[in-house]
């Protein structure tokens, strides 16, 4: 009973009677209802007939019934959604009168005649059309799904292509093939097959035929095969809508009428009313052939004639058009139509309105929707991208086509138009010239949109070969060709050969074009970007500007074109961080859109969003959440509620919070944006990897490293299921999750991860890519945490030479590099060089970037830190200083950066000795860090760890363990039981236990951390060595010279193979030798090493750092410990001389000097000498301790004993 072909149309027929196998009569030839609906289904048994029914929930089915079938089964189904009508076909009308009234689906009529029957499915199926089409608008408005620029794209396209005799030809297979067993509609096809050409396009819509239905579903469905099967026929069909259009619209205008309502009558189901009340003032689109009339009682009679029921709402829809605007083509058709007494006004496809009121009117007893006809370039926007009339007069419609939808964003769609082409013109003569050239370029095209530009490159380049051979050197196409090829090396990061083609492309427009023409325009603003992508932003907002003088005298004031100028140069005063001219054009170009679509636009959004992302870049956060939130709101009204680009600006708040600290409600953004994806996209897809990437990234700032380290594995196995397994994406994700190994401490494995990543983009990437440079950048990073400093330079090296070879000389990624540089000749202990290289970073930082740029308060931060090695603390605090004053500009004060600031300054202060200024900002740092962070983050333990090493200094030893053991809890909680960071700790609180004289524990702690470096570092790490130097100590306390000797030599054999000669850990090792020696009573040998560490420090540290003076009185007490109190005094006065210029830092150094001065007096029987000395550190002590501070006593007995030596030797 059923036919397994496929339907094209709307309706499926069904008619159920017991007796239709019986040759009874010829009333019931169900043949003939076949010129009304194509796919007809009959059946005798009713229970078969249900089940089909109930099986086809997405059809429209119309149900023909006898009567006594009828009474059985139409209570069972009658409400099924559908089923749309149902009529009664029956001999004895009389005896089922009553229960057809029971159901408002059942026609009122009875029919005996299927002639009669089949008058009654015409009108009925061309109204339901209609209904459908505003059905499907309704639900586009509800869902947020409309796309106003569909229709539009496909109707234009097919105008434009150049006509084709065979396009016919495919029209009229395509019908015999689907109706070949449908007698009625053969012969209507074999009609139109010799008489197309007598009558208009119009007519043979309007006839009652099978073209109609065919074209108005495939329109809605966006059937994009079977509209090119149809082109010759819509575009015959919307090229007489133009021109009828253009020449009533005179007749209007002549007339002097400035508006006309036309009017449609439809069924509406009840949800869908409830949409248009609530969506008045928003915007809706028809992708069809929208049919009206001007006759407003002929709508009102459709309306309640054939939808007068209770599951769908009469609704008078009135369409107000404005004849002055520029609209979408429509036209009275009454002349040319073949239903002249409907007065039909057509529309062509796209057409879009606005939704005025909605209102229930008593006379009518309807509701009435008003509604308005809108420009024709309403909500297109920037993204209707016109084809030059050179190009469309010779491209293939096939072709064409495939561009188009390219354009529109249907990739995959124009893949289908690129194959049919490749299929037909392959075994012809002309695929190797022209035909070939073109495919070959939107195949390039499109490759390019998919993200492989291998291919994308391959194919285009064999387009350029074909065409250089074929056509003149300065053809239009030969500069497309390059203009295409420019712009895959610039996706590709290939900027100097993107540069390359898009300079030779528009070479070539110069010659053929007026120096003002909208392409030069283009390729300027090309070129534009490769600029600003190299970071060379003078010559970036150079080719902007020249496109955007072009575009404002080539086009209106408010074109879309020049709205995009403007923000593409808002762009590069953003790189440059200048935010206040970047905000400038942004809100020009907003301005623009603004005035030209409507409010709740997508551009808007958009313009929404880059301001804000302004905004995230200047760390005003309130202003950016402002305009994201701006932006939000906008595509919440205008898009469905999971739809992806919601999910991208959940995303861009996310990363606010992220920035602001705010952890929690950042992953609650990612994790919304997350959910959103997961619904919509396939679980496979890229961005649902880049929601797990942006998850793990916060929590690594947490601290989470675990939670972190899953989330980048699920966005890797996501990556590698759907991508080459040498793509890009796989490589930053490499990256990313060998950015945990290093915060765990797992070094080994972080290089395998950073260098599978490198070898990936070696692999695909020209040699000189700068994500090769991030590679190297980041290998050498690790090889800095390892001490591997010679292996670290290599890689930043090579990562700074490939920059300085693709990038402008003052792009920030050089100044970058300088700075990383730089940071590694810090750790090696060269001041000088690092000083150096952090100063060329500056340099180009402040000539690039505005002058509150975060890199620049990073960079002042680094050269501050280097100035606070070199003990150089007054320019260390200016710098420091410098770089809070930028970060302090955050709206909020709470930044983590301000923290870390307040954290840098807190040292300083510490190694001045001013202990109470350096609790002092480490505290505000701990607080800024306990509001912005979790309680276990990593910059809180080590905020412990500094506050707890100040209470060390000050002599505060259970304060010191206490803050000591908070950090090393940290640690232990976040971190793997073998991290340098835990190490770190055990060494921490062992020099509190040295302090405190408890050597076995300081001995303890000491081995506990040097056994995990062992295991984790290479064996000549300088951790270990500072591991080594500190045992050492401990044993030197103990007595145990010999132990103490030979692990301070291990110490020093170390970091001479690893650091440079004049490293101070270096001259700390000489030091702490020359004190054994000197413990030892070998004065020798104990001031050969003193010496030694006095003439590094001498020679990489400020002349008057502390730690000179140190050594000053270290020589001094071996001197007089050998009884050349000469020699003693003279260095003990060269360390006075420090100490007194650098007070009040170094009060009890300097109290600790005059003792030993006094001493050194007394010892020559000079007491007055003595007394002048330790006169002063009393008058010094005073200040510091109160006068019965057991210090203060021993002081006085020791002055006290100073006079009787000397009044006994006076007697």
């Amino acid at each position: 009973p059923c036919s397994n072909k496929i339907n094209k149309e709307d309706f499926t027929l069904i008619w159920l009677d017991q007796t239709l196998d019986k040759d009874i009569n010829d009333s019931r030839d169900t043949s003939k209802l076949r010129q009304a609906v194509d796919d007809l289904n009959t059946y005798v048994d009713l229970n078969e007939c249900e089940n089909y029914i109930r099986s086809h929930q997405n059809e429209n089915i119309i149900f023909v019934v006898s009567g006594t079938y009828g009474q059985h089964i139409v209570p069972n189904i009658h409400d099924l959604i559908q089923i749309k009508r149902i009529y009664v076909f029956c001999l004895n009308e009389a005896n089922h009168i009553e229960w057809i009234k029971k159901y408002y689906k059942v026609n009122n009529n009875t029919f005996t005649q299927t002639e009669k029957l089949l008058e009654a499915l015409k009108p009925y199926i061309r109204q339901y059309q209609q209904t459908l089409l505003i059905q499907k608008s309704i639900v586009d408005v509800e869902n947020k799904t409309t796309d106003f620029k569909w229709a539009r794209f496909l109707t234009d396209t097919l105008i434009q292509s150049p006509p084709e005799s065979k396009a016919k030809v495919e029209m009229i297979e395509t019908l015999r093939k689907q109706y070949h067993d449908n007698s009625f509609q053969l012969n209507f096809i074999d009609e139109f097959d010799k008489n197309e050409n007598d009558e208009s396009a119009v007519t043979w819509y309007t006839k009652e035929g099978c073209i109609y239905k065919i074209v108005n579903r495939i329109f809605r469905e966006e059937q994009i095969d079977e509209i090119f099967n149809y082109r010759a026929f819509i575009k015959e069909l919307a090229e007489q809508l133009n021109q009828l259009y253009i020449d009533q619209i005179e007749e209007y205008r002549e007339w002097g009428i400035s508006k006309i309502t036309v009017y449609r009558g439809a069924g509406v189901p009840h949800h869908d009313m409830k949409v248009l009340k609530s969506n008045t003032g928003q915007l809706i689109s028809f992708n069809g052939f929208l049919s009206t009339s001007p006759a407003e009682q002929l709508a009102l009679s459709f309306a309640h004639a054939q939808f007068g029921s209770s599951d769908l709402t009469p609704v008078l829809f009135a369409y107000e058009i404005d004849i002055n605007l520029d609209t979408t083509a429509f036209a009275e058709i009454t002349q040319i139509s073949a239903m002249k007494r409907e007065r039909e006004v057509l529309f062509n496809p796209g057409a879009i309105f606005k939704i005025e009121q909605v209102q229930y009117t008593d006379g009518d007893i309807m509701w009435r929707v008003d509604l308005s006809l809108c420009e024709r370039d309403f909500m297109v926007g920037q993204h209707y991208i016109e084809i030059s009339m050179l190009e469309r007069t010779s491209m293939n419609n096939l072709l064409l086509f495939a561009l188009l939808l390219i354009e529109a964003g249907y990739n995959n769609k124009a893949e289908i138009f690129i194959e049919k082409h490749f299929n037909e013109y392959k075994d012809r003569a002309e695929e190797a010239t022209e035909s070939s050239s073109t495919r070959l370029s939107i195949l390039g095209i499109l490759l390019l949109k998919k993200g492989d530009y291998m291919g994308a490159l391959e194919n285009s380049k064999k387009a350029l070969e074909i065409n250089k051979q074929t056509l003149p050197e300065n053809h239009p196409f030969i500069a497309t060709n390059y203009n295409n090829i420019g712009g895959i090396y610039k996706d590709k990061g290939d900027y100097n050969n993107a540069l390359d083609y898009y300079k030779k492309a528009l070479d070539i427009e110069k010659q053929i074009l007026p120096e003002k023409h909208l392409h030069i325009g283009i390729s300027y603003n090309n070129i534009g970007s490769v600029y600003q992508d190299k970071g060379d932003y003078d010559n970036a907002l150079d080719c902007y500007k020249k496109t955007l003088d072009i575009w404002k005298q080539t086009l209106p004031e408010k074109h879309p074109y020049i709205a995009t100028s403007y923000n593409n140069i808002g762009s590069v005063y953003q790189n440059k961080g200048d935010y206040d001219s970047a905000l400038d054009y942004l809100q020009k170009a907003l301005n623009i859109w603004k005035q030209t679509l409507p409010e709740q636009h997508p551009n808007i959004a958009t313009s929404y969003n880059n301001i804000g992302a302004i905004y995230k870049d200047k760390d005003d956060y309130d202003n950016a959440l402002e305009y994201y939130q701006k932006a939000l709101d906008i595509l919440k009204q205008t898009l469905p509620e999971k739809h992806p680009h919601i999910a991208s600006n959940y995303n861009n708040i996310g990363a606010i919070y992220r920035d602001k600290g705010d952890y929690h409600t950042a992953l609650d953004y990612f994790k919304k944006a997350l959910d959103i994806w997961k619904q919509t996209l396939s679980e496979n897809h890229p961005d649902i990897a880049t929601s797990y990437n942006n998850i793990g990234s916060v929590y690594q700032d947490e601290g989470d490293y675990d939670n972190a380290l899953d989330y980048f594995k699920k966005a890797l196995d996501i990556l590698k299921q759907t991508l080459p397994e040498k793509h890009p994406h796989i490589a930053t994700s490499y990256n990313n999750i060998g950015g945990i190994y290093r915060h765990k401490g797992d070094y080994d494995t972080v290089l395998d991860y950073y260098k599978k990543a490198l070898d990936i983009r070696q692999q695909i990437l020209p040699e000189k890519h700068q994500d090769i440079a991030t590679s190297y950048n980041n290998i050498g990073s690790v090889y800095q945490n390892k001490g591997d400093y010679d292996n670290a330079l290599g890689y930043l090296q090579n990562a700074l030479v490939i920059r300085q070879q693709i990038l402008s000389e003052k792009h920030p990624d050089i100044g970058s590099s300088y700075n990383n540089i730089g940071l590694v000749h810090k750790d090696k202990g060269d001041y000088n060089s690092a000083l150096e290289y952090l100063q060329k970073a500056l340099d180009i930082f402040k000539q690039t970037l505005h002058e509150k740029h975060q890199d620049i308060a990073t960079n002042y931060n680094n050269i501050g830190l280097v100035y606070k090695e070199k003990g150089n603390y007054d320019d260390a605090l200016e710098y420091l200083q410098k770089a809070l004053d930028i970060w302090k500009q955050t709206p909020s004060g709470k930044h983590p950066d301000i923290a870390s600031s307040y954290n840098n300054i807190g040292l300083v202060h510490k190694d001045k000795g001013d202990y109470d200024n350096a609790l002092h900002y480490l505290e505000k740092a701990l607080g800024i860090w306990k509001q912005t962070l979790t309680k276990k983050h990593p910059y809180i333990a080590t905020s412990y760890n500094n506050i707890g090493s100040v209470y060390q200094n000050k002599g505060d030893y259970d304060s010191a363990l206490d803050y000591l053991q908070k950090a090393l809890h940290i640690w232990k909680e976040i971190l793997p039981e073998k991290h340098p960071n835990i190490a770190i700790s055990y060494n921490n609180i062992g020099g509190i236990y040295q302090d405190k004289g408890d050597y076995d524990n300081a001995l303890d702690y000491f081995k506990k951390a040097v056994d995990i470096l062992r295991l984790i570092l290479p064996e000549k790490h300088s951790y270990i060595a500072t591991s080594y130097n500190n045992i050492g100590l401990v044993y030197k306390e103990k007595g145990n010279y010999d132990d103490a000797l030979d692990y301070l030599q291990k110490a020093l054999d170390i970091w001479k193979q690893t650091l440079p000669e004049k490293h101070p850990h270096i001259a700390s090792n000489y030091n702490n030798i020359g004190s054994v020696y000197q413990e030892k009573g070998d004065y020798d040998n104990a001031l050969d090493y003193f010496k030694k560490a006095l003439y590094i420090f001498e020679e990489t540290l400020h002349e008057k750092h502390p730690d000179i003076a140190s050594k000053y009185s270290n020589i001094g007490n071996v001197y007089c410990e050998k009884g050349d109190y000469h020699n003693g005094i003279l260095y003990y006065r060269k360390a006075l001389v420090i100490w007194k210029e650098t007070a009040p830092e170094n009060l009890w150094d300097i109290v600790s000097l005059c003792y030993s001065v006094g001493e050194t007096y007394v010892q020559q029987c000079k007491y007055d000498c003595a007394l002048l000395h330790w006169g002063a550190a009393i008058s010094i002590l005073k200040e510091l301790i109160p006068e019965d501070h057991p210090i203060m006593v021993f002081s006085y007995l020791c002055i006290a004993k100073i006079v009787y030596s000397r009044s006994s030797r006076d007697v």
